[in-house]
């Protein structure tokens, strides 16, 4: 499905995108501030492939495909393009990117994808019609209460919209989309993807450089497979990720994050937060009132860890932190 083919109230697509700190993307292309910003891309190319246009995530879908982020780091802005100047399906996957957007939000990763939902919500329900598909690019939507989605094969897509649905799809590069209250969507094989949008949601995705991205108050979102990652917003909101390089990150008050794996990070932003990290060369950071700890492997002892509780013993809120000679200390 062309997620790009759904627009909002303003006959807009809403594309989610994040950009660093010093607002330069590939190339140092540079994104200006302010709502409202018309921004054009000087080398425009309509081809389905990556390169030549504004890249970005159609309505949160595809969250992850294509660019390393950082969820509590990084800024947020959702794009709003008229649908002809969109391409979708870049390199078959879900990310678009566009010829012209107007800047509509700059905002946290969680009212980014609270301002998307609406769309979010449509395309999953423009899948329905059917609730069981298999084989290579199936397909399978349901909508409605208690409803479920299943799909399996390479490149598959399962979505499923309504309150206690489930979404599940198994395939190399599947992708599983639920919507709803207690919604759940689980996604199985390398570059898989998982997302699922409403209170206390759930998003599971297995497979090497898989994503799981969940939005809403006390939702879950657990990845497994090197450099996989794990994102969740909102309040108690959890974030789980296993692999080396893998990262979780979870925002909102009382939200937790535990990443296992060398070169690994957790982060959980928010007041009273907490973060555990399991692995070698790894960071972690949390927010005020929090408390962290990591499991590092020293050869001579085994096993050790280190804790840390913000305003105690020096330990900053917001900043990153790392073990080195068996001490925490501040990352470079």
């Amino acid at each position: 499905m062309n997620f790009h083919e759904w627009t909002d109230e303003n006959g807009e697509v809403l594309i989610v995108k994040r950009i660093g700190k010093d607002r330069k993307t590939y190339g140092g292309f540079e994104w200006p501030t302010g709502i409202g910003t018309a921004v054009e891309c000087p080398d425009w190319n309509p081809k389905a492939k990556c390169g030549g246009g504004l890249h970005g995530w159609p309505w949160g879908f595809g969250l992850g495909e294509g660019s390393d982020y950082d969820i509590i780091g990084d800024i947020w802005l959702v794009l709003g393009a008229k649908p002809e100047d969109v391409v979708g399906e870049l390199d078959d996957g879900a990310k678009c990117k566009a010829r012209r957007v107007v800047i509509r939000m700059e905002a946290s990763f969680g009212d980014v994808m609270r301002k998307v939902r609406s769309g979010f919500d449509a395309c999953v329900k423009a899948w329905c019609g059917k609730n069981k598909s298999s084989g290579y690019s199936s397909t399978a939507a349901s909508s409605g209460n208690s409803s479920k989605a299943a799909s399996s094969g390479d490149f598959s897509t399962a979505a499923s919209s309504g309150d206690s649905s489930k979404a599940a799809s198994s395939g190399d590069s599947s992708k599983a989309a639920s919507s709803g209250d207690f919604s759940k969507a689980a996604s199985s094989g390398d570059s898989s993807t998982a997302a699922s949008s409403g209170d206390s949601s759930k998003a599971a995705s297995s497979g090497d450089s898989s994503t799981a991205a969940s939005s809403g108050y006390s939702s879950t979102a657990a990845s497994s497979g090197d450099s996989s990652k794990a994102a969740s917003s909102g309040y108690s909101s959890t974030a789980a990720s296993s692999g080396d390089s893998s990262k979780a990150a979870s925002s909102g008050d009382f939200s937790k994050a535990a990443s296992s794996g060398n070169f690994s990070t957790a982060e959980a932003i928010g007041l009273n937060t907490c973060a555990a990290m399991a692995g070698n060369s790894g960071k972690i950071r949390v927010g005020e009132r929090g408390a962290f700890a990591i499991a590092y492997y020293d050869d001579s002892m085994g096993w050790n860890f280190c804790v840390g509780k913000v305003g105690i013993d020096g330990i900053e809120a917001n900043t990153w932190y790392e073990v080195k000679d068996g001490k925490l200390a501040k990352c470079d």
